[in-house]
């Protein structure tokens, strides 16, 4: 067998050891060979608008063939840059209409040239937006520089802000966009504190106009501190209006903390009780879902059953997972935890004089009835789904301030379907409600059980890897004798 004849899996395996700056090379030796190099090549490709243009005509030269070799697009907003005096100021109205200019200008492009790919089985790409400008400090190369320039912040904060420049800003389209991308099949917008924040009315117009998406993946931010305004019309902006009927699974990443970090102050309303925007527009959303995680979201409990569920019985038919990691207080401004006045006993170690809390003021770990209210609605919605197979609920609390050697205070439950098993893991003391306790009852009756198996459970010795509490672990003597896993109504 000559090289020529060799089979498309074994070039493609030797061609993985060689840098894509020597492949290019090895595509003209024959046919085969150049389909093995593109196939390489043209998987993962990061562009930007001065970019595009090439990526077109390159794709187009090709009848379009090409369009079925690229998996993964990674496209960057490159923003204007901006002068060294003007890193000591943060971003001003004239900055803010640059950037969303230029950010509408790329994304308008990118679909354009996208709007002319066959959307086909075949052809599933996945499209990854970030941004930033050139001239911020985290897309320097030059490390020696990046270094001087986070001194320069230490001592001279007046001439250089950092990522503080942008506080407060967030892109946004200055108009619609007329191009569809039938082409993109998963669409991601990444996490990293050098990426610039997008407004989620963007991102949710963007995704509305990739007509066959099945996966969105993407970190949004509701952590805006200096204008409680700004970051609820922002929130209310995400209501997924005009998404697509492919999605089937969503992965949010909403970091949404109260306002403050002194949890002896209620946190301010959001919302009226029962009617959070975002909470109502992801309950209608999660209808048409196989899989939603949400992540550091602040939600009501009409996420899960609206007021008005009761007149229009909702459906989720194909939900099969619901994960969520959600912040210790409502949309409507009540708080899901109290004060655990047994954690100090807990502690090992109390704070040495010379030692600070980071959020001293974050102290609320013990379950309130409130939650109660958040878990019965919960089993409300799983009784309606026919086909889940796991819910996971994980509050986020006491993240911030704990001591590395502590255990960290956790508050998580978790059903499983196949089972008929709710477990509740809590730091602090939990006893299950009658009430509580009877609609999950309920839910494993709907999914073939007799009854639920319900216990709340902590440990003497609580695992390095929180994973480990799974309910089947619970349920294994062995694995409870291990870790000194007790029931919290055994020791009641």
């Amino acid at each position: 067998m000559t090289a020529h004849q060799l089979p498309l899996e074994t070039l493609l395996h030797i061609f993985s050891f060689l840098s894509s700056e020597s492949l290019a090379s090895f595509a003209s030796v024959c046919r085969s060979w150049q389909i093995a190099v593109e196939k390489i090549t043209f998987a993962d490709i990061h562009l930007n608008l001065s970019t595009l243009k090439r990526l077109g005509d390159i794709v187009r030269s090709s009848g379009f063939e090409r369009c079925e070799l690229i998996k993964r697009i990674h496209f960057k907003v490159n923003l204007p840059e901006y002068s060294v005096a003007a890193r000591g100021s943060y971003e001003n109205s004239y900055d803010h209409r640059r950037n969303n200019e230029m950010f509408t200008l790329s994304v308008s492009s990118l679909l354009k040239t996208l709007s002319f790919w066959p959307s086909t089985d075949n052809n599933s790409t996945s499209l990854e937006l970030y941004s930033r400008s050139p001239s911020d400090w985290r897309a320097c190369e030059d490390w020696a520089e990046r270094r001087t320039r986070h001194q320069t912040a230490i001592a001279f904060p007046e001439e250089e802000l950092l990522d503080k420049r942008w506080e407060g800003s967030y892109l946004d389209l200055t108009e619609r966009i007329p191009f569809t991308a039938g082409c993109i099949h998963s669409f991601k917008i990444p996490d990293h504190p050098g990426y610039r924040h997008f407004a989620p009315s963007a991102i949710s117009e963007i995704v509305s106009l990739l007509p066959q998406v099945e996966n969105v993946d993407m970190v949004l931010h509701d952590d805006e501190k200096n204008d409680n305004i700004l970051r609820d019309r922002l929130r209310g902006e995400l209501n997924f209006r005009g998404w697509p009927q492919s999605l089937r699974c969503l992965d949010l990443s909403y970091p949404g903390p109260t306002p403050s970090d002194d949890e002896t102050l209620d946190p301010p309303p959001r919302s009226a009780p029962g009617k959070d925007i975002l909470s109502l527009a992801l309950h209608k959303l999660s209808h048409q879902l196989k899989s939603i995680t949400l992540r550091s979201i602040m939600i009501g409990p009409e996420l899960f059953w609206p007021a008005n569920a009761n007149q229009c019985i909702p459906m989720w038919p194909n939900l099969t997972t619901f994960v969520m990691d959600y912040q210790p207080a409502t949309t409507s401004g009540d708080w899901l935890f109290e004060t655990d006045p047994a954690w100090d006993e807990k502690v090992d170690e109390p704070w040495s004089p010379s030692e600070t809390p980071i959020f001293p003021g974050r102290f609320r770990t013990l379950p309130n009835a409130k939650l109660d209210e958040l878990y019965c609605a919960a089993a409300q919605a799983a009784q309606r789904m026919p086909r889940l197979r796991c819910m996971r609920l994980e509050a986020g609390i006491g993240r911030s301030w704990i001591k590395e050697s502590f255990t960290p205070p956790v508050h998580t439950f978790e059903y499983n379907a196949m089972r008929g098993q709710a477990i509740w893991t809590s730091s602090s003391e939990y006893h299950l409600a009658d009430h509580v306790r009877s609609s999950w009852d309920a839910v494993a009756k709907s999914h073939g059980h007799a009854e639920v198996y319900s216990e709340s459970v902590w440990f003497y010795y609580y695992p390095e890897d929180a994973s480990e509490c799974s309910g089947a672990n619970i349920l294994d003597d062995r694995w409870r004798k291990k870790y000194g896993c007790f029931s919290w109504d055994d020791d009641s």
